[in-house]
């Protein structure tokens, strides 16, 4: 009976490393996912799950011949990994397969880990990196460090994994249990090292593949939401262009009539409100003439925001210089570059200086634009990105990346200036 209980303990503290193992590198891809609720007596009762099953695979494994026993290793690797699903599931807000997919990759990096510790041991011919040393420690930290860093910040997005991750996991589950399998052989072989060779190798094909397919999907669906806002701007541009042209033809008529009504000879109160009129049509006739129609539609459209929020615009532009691009992509880049100015100039107090100075010529066979406005509080930079102060992130993250989208597209640069409350952006854009 004492052998008996010897043999169970051996065998449970010999299957607690890898249960540990793969909770770890579990915990590295559900860190940036959102909890659900009682978060923490849904963990304590996983953490019980979990500790059962070494417990139960030690009571019968000394019992069993080595085929059941062979039997019984594999059947606790599957019930730890469906523990960890479950798991996964229960405490976090996601979806089944989100939580097929994370513990996949907790698997495979969890895999990895050990093909290194092989290899390292035979090349060291030492067992310096087995379980319990301090080299084993160290190890894991750095691969699970690096796969958080690598892997996992790639593919999780706004505390979920990206759409499609079922197609992904069902790439991925087949090459791993091939693996598991020669893994299996390998070792009943003594060729373990030889496995963690090969094993190695497809572990982590599978994790950088995984980051490809992420990235990939991104790129996917920034070019739909960028198509998206393409035809909404498109839209837009044909509605304020014609909205103008109906605009100047009730100037232009307008203003015969005031000049006519002046003409007769009237009472002091109808010459004021015919003054006032001719005042309030006035406002329309601030529209630019910069040689380009284009921009002298957009410009009239924020320009009348401009007025309307005290905001004054200065213009000193040259729009036949812009005639080598697009009708919307002209309309989107100067569109958006309007509204981000705008828009800083409302978070600027009423009795402050409220401007937007647009400067467009040609130096050295290049078109140089420039546009200034003031801010107030503080700009966070992301990489070469701005951090959108708006609400709505992933739609308004687009304004400078649709500049910038633009500029690239017609081979110009683009450069942000940011001091004194003062925001400059520069694009320069080759001439043919």
């Amino acid at each position: 009976m004492i052998n008996v209980m010897r043999g169970i303990w051996k065998i449970e503290l010999g299957l607690l490393p890898f249960t540990l193992e793969l909770f770890t590198a579990t915990a590295v891809y559900v860190v940036l996912l959102g909890r659900k609720k009682n978060f923490l007596p849904r963990m304590i009762v996983v953490c019980l799950l979990l500790s059962q099953s070494p417990l139960c695979m030690a009571a019968f494994a000394p019992r069993a011949e080595p085929g059941t026993a062979l039997f019984l290793y594999v059947l606790f690797c599957m019930t730890a990994f469906a523990e960890m699903i479950f798991g996964i599931w229960f405490c976090f807000e996601v979806r089944w397969e989100e939580a097929l997919y994370c513990a996949t990759c907790a698997y495979v990096t969890e895999h990895v880990a050990y093909c290194l510790r092989i290899l390292l041991n035979e090349l060291t011919d030492s067992k310096l990196f087995d379980s319990g040393n301090l080299w084993y420690f160290l190890l894991h930290a750095i691969i699970y460090l690096l796969a958080y860093q690598v892997v996992a910040k790639r593919l999780v997005q706004d505390r979920h994994y990206e759409a499609g991750v079922l197609y992904s996991a069902g790439l991925t589950l087949p090459v791993l249990f091939i693996v598991y399998i020669m893994s299996l052989f390998s070792s009943f072989r003594g060729l373990g090292w030889l496995h963690a060779v090969y094993a190695l190798v497809c572990c982590l094909f599978i994790l950088l593949s995984q980051c490809a397919q992420a990235n990939r999907m991104r790129m996917q669906k920034e070019l739909q939401q960028r198509e998206q806002i393409w035809q909404q701007n498109k839209a837009h541009y044909e509605m304020a262009k014609e909205t103008i042209e109906i605009v100047n033809r009730k100037c232009h008529d307008l203003k015969h009539q005031i000049q006519a009504l002046k003409g007769i000879e009237n009472v002091q109160k109808q010459r004021k409100v015919v003054e006032s009129i001719e005042e309030s049509v006035m406002i329309y006739e601030t529209m630019k003439n910069t040689g380009n129609p284009i921009l002298d539609t957009v410009l009239a459209e924020k320009g009348l925001l401009c007025k309307e929020n005290a905001i004054c615009l200065n213009v000193m532009a040259d729009g036949k210089l812009l005639d080598f691009m697009d009708e919307i992509d002209l309309y989107t880049l100067f569109g958006n570059a309007l509204d981000n100015a705008i828009e800083a100039n409302l978070q600027v107090e009423p009795s402050g200086e409220r401007y937007v100075n647009l400067q467009i010529r040609e130096k050295a066979n290049l078109v140089l634009i420039r546009m200034e406005n003031p801010y107030h509080g503080e700009i966070r930079r992301l990489g070469e990105q701005l951090a959108t102060t708006k609400p709505d992130k992933e739609v308004h993250g687009f304004g400078v990346k649709s500049i910038r989208h633009t500029v690239e597209k017609y081979g110009g640069q683009m450069k942000i200036e940011t001091g004194n409350q003062i925001f400059v952006l520069r694009l320069m854009f080759p001439l043919a």
